[in-house]
């Protein structure tokens, strides 16, 4: 036997043998399955939803500051007497703030708190699906472009038998035999790459799912391309619904309580109370205070006043750091609405081109089986088939992720 022919039927039986390394097709996840997995097992947006929670325990914890206190206390005094002879006194207090204005703007600046975490916990979601879907297209990708590769090491195998043929009927030259066989190992190489890449592309998306542990899986999805709609005249209510616009809003109120707090010092404590207490074992008694506390010095008027100014600096930051905001948005929201629109074109393109390179490619094998097309021109239509092949997938990943970024710069939450 030629050891040509020997040599080909060797890179056949290994290409064989790469074809067979498909993955267990037992474990199948569509988008929506990996949407419901990362929403329960994601460690970012557990942290997320553990700071509203902490957000929340906070403010209930401010109210306390207004709420009645009830105090209960029994205690020996030495050394001293009281008129019945014991020192033992047990005594009920019960003290209430009237008017306390600091107290109420401490509620406040919480309450704001618990916006800030929410916002965050939005924007956590958000990013994550943005994230989640990449992983997911790059994962998919990867899984289109092993069928390419098979596709495209089975067509490089009949060619390089085609050529070795040719050449052993001393119709072709040893060069153009050796390049063939070349690109088929070339062919074998891509597909060999594709498997070994599908695996960390797994891992990523076990990642973005909140997998502890790494779990084989394929991905079922249509590859369907989308188009993005017209952007609406207004771009205004786009912006307002993004997670990171309402974070900065919250930022901005959280400011203006800080500063409701500052002004506080300027204002009085009114507290009222009442007590009774057992002096020794027999001597019941009680009492009524109402107290107006205004500090001179030290949280007075005096702190009052660079408290006041200082929290008015940090709100017109505030302000200004949304209108930086708001700007950023209305640019990444024209920016990822363009790249959607032109990954769309190009995939487009890309297809066309693709669907004319494959019929150029089949009148190309019958003119080279003719004798009517050289070597070197039915090699040129062929490469730029395969070339365009794995440009086509590629377009279409960069749709999928155009249309994640598209979604990501409106804000859009995870479960959508």
């Amino acid at each position: 036997m030629n050891k040509w022919i020997r040599a080909f039927l060797g890179l056949g039986i290994f290409s064989s043998l790469v074809s067979a390394q498909k993955p267990p097709a037992d474990s199948i996840l569509t988008w929506r399955d990996c949407i419901a997995i990362a929403n329960e097992k994601n460690p970012d947006l557990a942290s997320a939803r553990l700071e509203v929670d902490a957000s929340q325990s906070a403010y209930a914890e401010t109210k306390n500051g207004l709420y009645p206190q009830l105090i209960l206390d029994h205690g020996y005094r030495v050394p001293g007497n009281t008129s019945n002879g014991s020192n033992w006194q047990t005594r009920a207090l019960a003290n209430v703030k009237l008017w306390d204005k600091s107290e109420t703007a401490n509620e406040k600046t919480a309450g704001t708190l618990i916006s800030q975490a929410q916002a965050n916990q939005s924007q956590t979601a958000s990013l994550l699906r943005y994230n989640l879907r990449k992983a997911f297209a790059q994962l998919l990708f990867i899984q289109k472009t092993s069928e390419v590769s098979r596709r495209i090491t089975a067509m490089r195998e009949e060619e390089a038998q085609l050529v070795a043929l040719r050449y052993n009927a001393g119709r072709e030259s040893k060069g153009n035999m050796l390049r063939a066989k070349a690109q088929l190992l070339e062919a074998q190489a891509d597909l060999a790459q594709s498997l070994r890449q599908r695996r960390i592309q797994q891992q990523n998306l076990n990642r973005q799912m909140g997998q502890d542990a790494f779990i084989p899986f394929l991905i079922k999805d249509s590859l369907s391309l989308p188009s993005p709609a017209a952007l609406p005249a207004d771009e205004k209510p786009l912006v307002d619904n993004r997670p990171d616009i309402a974070q900065q809003q919250a930022v901005v109120r959280t400011a203006e309580a800080s500063l409701d707090a500052a002004r506080g010092n300027y204002w009085p404590t009114l507290t009222a109370g009442y007590t009774q207490f057992l002096d020794g074992y027999t001597a019941l008694q009680n009492s009524w205070n109402v107290v107006l506390t205004y500090p001179l010095f030290g949280k007075g008027p005096t702190s009052a006043r660079y408290a006041m100014r200082t929290a008015q600096t940090k709100l017109e930051k505030t302000k200004q750091d949304l209108r930086s905001a708001r700007a950023q948005a209305l640019v990444d929201v024209e920016t990822a609405w363009s790249e959607f629109a032109s990954a769309c074109d190009q995939a487009k393109v890309q297809a066309a081109l693709l669907e004319a390179a494959r019929q150029r490619n089949e009148e190309a094998n019958v003119r080279y089986n003719s004798g009517l097309l050289t070597y070197d021109n039915w090699e040129i239509i062929a490469s730029d088939r395969i070339s365009l092949e794995r440009q086509t997938i590629q377009a279409q990943l960069n749709v999928i992720v155009a249309e994640a970024s598209w979604q990501r710069a409106l804000g859009k939450p995870l479960a959508e």
